[in-house]
């Protein structure tokens, strides 16, 4: 027995206004566009017409919206400061301004469109037209990068240089192995320069997953009717796949483990594939509620041997 993903039942702030906006648009051809061009490896620059902003928002943002929303629930709850500062780079249209709690949003964003439709959606804060390679960095607390790495040629340099100026960078990447290679790459360089990691990983330790799978999370959420249609789905849902790293400069809260993938129910147990930061193990508790991606503050019992184990290396 697997533990079925709760859902977001409540749709996203600016679902009223999007779908306002997307009223008398074609997007659906649009989108089928728009879905053949990525596959092909092209970037977000095949987007043109107005009916190519609106599809593609509507497509993607609800699903960023509900990762960034449990994201940056993780950053209230593991770094001890009010986030007054947050910059958003290459935000698109604006999406992380609606699950960020901040004092001040800067969005940096080099595509005109897109800052006019993230107004249009009632995005408040200030916009910078940029690339981000040419944005000058100053000090804020917290510094986001939401499914954009993948979109910088210089991806290491440019993270690094945004985390000299911030006090916490959250990095959001694709739930997929190269998606989380990247997000490992980048862990590992912060760490390095002395970054405290405060989630999804329970330490600093050497990541102990190897060869074949990878570290991500999964985010059921509904889906509105336009949503649906855009996509000639049949399910009111879909799951949005994804990795994460949180780094800070000060020490936070980390969790004691983080569980991997959807718990099991065997012969009266619930079993939790969890990470505990530089080895992975299960964990057999009575009864949870707890599911894929949720933390562990303390453990209750002892770990079992799973069946991959890791490479034996101690490195906690």
């Amino acid at each position: 027995m697997v533990e079925v993903p709760r859902l977001l039942v409540t749709l996203p702030p600016f679902h009223d206004t999007l779908e306002a906006l997307a009223e008398g648009h074609s997007l659906k051809n649009a989108f089928a566009r728009l879905s053949q061009a990525y596959r092909q490896g092209e970037s977000s620059a095949v987007l043109k017409e107005r009916a190519d902003y609106l599809a593609y928002a509507v497509a993607r943002m609800p699903a960023t919206y509900a990762v960034l929303e449990t994201v940056l629930a993780e950053v209230a709850k593991r770094w001890p400061f009010k986030i007054k500062t947050f910059l958003d780079l290459g935000s698109g249209p604006g999406t992380a301004y609606w699950a960020a709690e901040c004092e001040s949003y800067r969005a940096v964003e080099r595509d005109p469109s897109f800052i006019a439709l993230a107004k249009e959606l009632g995005v408040k804060g200030e916009w910078v037209q940029s690339s981000l390679e040419a944005y000058a960095f100053n000090p804020v607390d917290l510094t986001l990068f939401s499914y954009v790495v993948a979109e910088i040629k210089e991806y290491e340099a440019l993270v690094m240089r945004a985390y000299q100026e911030t006090s916490v960078l959250v990095i959001v990447e694709p739930g997929t192995p190269a998606g989380f290679e990247r997000i490992r790459l980048l862990r590992r360089r912060l760490i390095a320069q002395g970054a405290h990691i405060l989630a999804p990983c329970p330490s600093e330790g050497e990541c102990p997953m190897q060869e074949g799978n990878w570290c991500h999370f999964s985010k059921r959420l509904s889906r509105s009717r336009l949503h649906r249609s855009i996509k000639g789905a049949d399910l009111g849902y879909e799951d949005e796949k994804y990795s994460y790293v949180i780094a800070a400069k000060t020490s936070g809260n980390p969790c004691k483990a983080r569980i991997l993938t959807h718990p099991h129910v065997s012969k009266g147990k619930v079993l939790l594939p969890v990470c505990l930061g530089c080895e992975l193990k299960t964990i057999t508790l009575k009864k949870t509620k707890l599911k894929w991606g949720d933390a562990l503050e303390s453990l209750d019992s002892e770990p079992e041997e799973q069946d991959k184990k890791s490479d034996g290396k101690k490195t906690c």
